[in-house]
């Protein structure tokens, strides 16, 4: 039993199949129901109209009787007879019905109607009692054969039996060619998607000149595939770079310790260590930015921690860098976020600004307008305008000092520029009023920033 029900579901698993089913149920219902209603209306039509004429005509025999007309000689309408009366069984009374004058069309073989109360075999009847000055009360009616009312109610009720079927069979046979027609660019989609196994090697989706929801998800995968091409790619230089610049620290490190092991005796220990450490020391650098980089990018929302700006500018200030750094500039700012990201930001701007300083790094920050500012100043040389945009890009140094001693590893201001942008802050380079370098940062204040 399970095995069937799964072979059914597997064939009505189509999308196809469903919507034509869909289309055939709803039909069928739809369709089946008209019918029904328009049998039902025409039939009540139809009777309404008998009934009708025959109230009419009732009205019109009556008001001729109420003149003194005999009813041997009413003026009767053309088509219609007087039928043969049969003698009253006898006098009057309570108990007894009043005699009977029927007029009405011919009647046709089908006889006179046997019931004069309403709508009875095969006829419609109306009849009302008649109190005569001269004869006494008589029931007068009139009558309507229903044979040609209900042989067009049985004609429709056939044409619709044969015909309601056929209107779902070709409406089934209509969804299933124009679902077809509608899925074939999704199928195309489909199979454009299996083929393409990478999504940077340039490969896209065809998109249909229908300029419909199809054609709008086809533009959607291309732009997705774009994004997806653009990010491998991004990986890709991420962890080709970060191969590079790990190179380094780390075949810096190797050489020193095989010059020690094949010369131990012309070694200076000082300088070995000292050496050692740098190189520790860049290494660690490179580390943590290339572990920060990885966390910015997973686009997670900073904290919204109220942070006490200045206090973080003073405690990064006062880390030794070989360049004294000039605190008289800051001010109390309070911005909202996450302290360790943002003093992973200034910790990185003092960095930079004492690795290219020549004698001092100066701080300042202010509040104005709702924004936290805080610029970083060196007396170095500067940054090219040609430089200032892409110095924040990953794995970027300055044209003018490439040295792995003062160059970096291109990795600060990057981390500098997504920390600011998770804070929904920005970051740009400039010049220092000493001709050196300066890097602009803005914040939103903290009387302004959404919690």
């Amino acid at each position: 039993m399970n095995a069937w029900l799964e072979r059914i579901r597997a064939r009505l698993a189509p999308l196809r199949v469903r919507l034509t089913l869909g289309v055939a149920a709803l039909s069928l219902i739809a369709l089946t129901s008209g019918a029904v209603l328009l049998v039902w209306a025409v039939r009540t039509t139809l009777l309404s109209g008998i009934e009708r004429r025959n109230d009419e005509e009732l009205r019109m025999f009556e008001q001729q009787v109420l003149r003194g007309v005999s009813p041997d000689v009413l003026e009767l309408p053309p088509g219609f007879v007087r039928p043969p009366l049969p003698p009253p069984p006898g006098p009057l009374t309570p108990g007894h019905p009043a005699p009977l004058m029927l007029f009405g069309p011919k009647p046709g073989p089908s006889g006179l109607p046997a019931d004069v109360h309403g709508f009875g075999s095969g006829w419609a009847v109306k009849a009302r009692a008649i109190q005569l000055p001269s004869e006494g009360p008589f029931v007068v009616a009139v009558g309507r054969p229903l044979l040609e009312a209900e042989r067009s109610i049985e004609s429709m009720t056939r044409v619709l039996a044969a015909g309601v079927p056929l209107l779902v069979l070709m409406t089934t046979l209509a969804a299933w060619v124009l679902v077809g027609r509608a899925l074939r660019p999704v199928h195309a989609m489909s199979n454009g998607a299996s083929r393409i196994a990478d999504a940077t090697s340039g490969e896209r989706l065809q998109v249909p000149a229908t300029n419909d929801e199809v054609s709008t998800l086809a533009t959607t995968l291309n732009g997705m595939l774009d994004r997806i091409a653009a990010g491998t790619r991004r990986q890709r230089e991420f962890v080709s770079d970060a191969s590079h610049e790990l190179r380094s620290p780390i075949a810096a490190l190797k050489t020193l310790l095989e010059v020690e092991l094949a010369h131990p005796a012309r070694s200076e220990p000082k300088a070995l260590h000292d050496a050692l450490l740098s190189e520790t020391l860049r290494l660690e650098t490179l580390s943590a930015d290339l572990l920060a980089l990885a966390r910015l990018d997973e686009e997670k929302a900073p904290r919204h921690d109220e942070v006490d700006f200045d206090d973080i500018v003073l405690e990064e200030s006062a880390r030794p860098r070989g360049r004294p750094v000039d605190t008289r500039g800051v001010a109390a700012a309070k911005v909202r976020g996450d302290r360790s990201a943002l003093m992973h930001l200034v910790r990185n701007l003092l960095d930079n600004a004492a690795r290219y300083a020549r004698a001092r790094v100066g701080v300042t920050t202010r509040t104005e307008a709702g924004v936290v500012v805080l610029f970083v100043d060196d007396d170095g040389p500067g940054i090219a305008e040609t430089d200032r945009a892409r110095v924040f890009e990953r794995f970027t140094r300055s044209e003018a000092d490439r040295s792995r001693h003062t160059g970096g590893a291109g990795l600060g201001l990057a981390v500098v520029r997504r920390i600011a942008e998770q804070h929904g802050g920005t970051v740009r380079a400039a010049t220092s009023p000493e001709g050196g370098g300066r890097i602009e940062l803005c914040l939103p204040a903290l009387d302004v920033v959404t919690p």
